[in-house]
């Protein structure tokens, strides 16, 4: 399976450097978020058996403390796949409008998944630098970061850009897609992740962040080096992960 970028011409910006930044409604992206920090709202109450009065995603980090819960038991408990029938899906839609138009593609949502990531501020939450395409049916897919809360030059997405053209030499994994399948885990932290993280790389590793506000979002491609990237801000970072499938 072919990853997307080689199919594009060769001036395309997505081609060039594996990413590209993107523009959309500001208004449908305030009603997408205010869904989803109405679902995590309620998940919140229901897990802690509190009332929360104000409720911000933003301010995630001090509800916890609020109501007396621990974070990473909150989420292995409601999962981070949102069903869609919580969230308003006018902003995704229009999203995938964008990139059909100048992918020059039919796309639609890998799997019909949408996922959220949570960084706390000056905790790590966050997954170290990895390969998506380590897991071979992530290859041909489209990558989409929605930041939704607290997306800063200090605790966006990390990526590593033109590292989608650095061969399998070039990146090794601290295990293979096989070990995965039979079990394998990455441990940070106490923390089980089941993707693997760079062991070794025969190039330099230079992070940039995006600059994304809101109503902005990237794509990026599978085989990009790329990390959820520590979160040195005094907020809660919260954002979508979606993969686009050609249809």
């Amino acid at each position: 399976m072919e990853p997307i970028h080689k199919d594009l011409h060769d001036n395309h910006q997505f081609k060039i450097y594996g990413y590209k930044t993107y523009r959309n409604d500001t208004a449908l992206f305030k009603s997408l978020k205010l869904s989803f920090e109405k679902y995590m709202k309620i998940k919140l109450e229901e897990f802690s058996g509190s009332t929360i009065k104000e409720f911000c995603l933003e301010n995630y980090h001090n509800h916890l403390q609020e109501v007396n819960c621990d974070h990473h038991q909150f989420i292995s408990s409601i999962g981070r796949r949102v069903d869609i029938k919580h969230l308003d899906m006018k902003y995704i839609r229009e999203l995938i409008k964008i990139a059909n138009k100048d992918f020059n593609k039919e796309f639609h949502i890998y799997d019909s998944k949408v996922e959220f990531r949570v960084v706390r501020p000056n905790n790590e939450d966050n997954n170290d630098l990895h390969r998506d395409h380590w897991f071979p049916y992530f290859t041909p897919l489209v990558n989409v970061y929605l930041p939704l809360a607290s997306s800063y030059h200090d605790s966006a997405l990390g990526i590593v850009p033109f590292s989608h053209e650095w061969s399998e030499e070039d990146v090794i994994p601290t295990f293979t897609y096989e070990e995965s399948v039979a079990g394998k885990k990455y441990i940070k932290n106490g923390i089980e992740y089941s993707v693997p993280a760079v062991e070794k790389c025969s190039h330099d590793i230079n992070l940039h962040r995006a600059d994304l506000t809101e109503g902005d979002f990237m794509l990026f491609s599978p085989k990009m080096v790329h990390g959820g990237g520590t979160n040195g801000s005094h907020e809660t970072r919260f954002s979508f992960e979606i993969r686009l499938e050609k249809t």
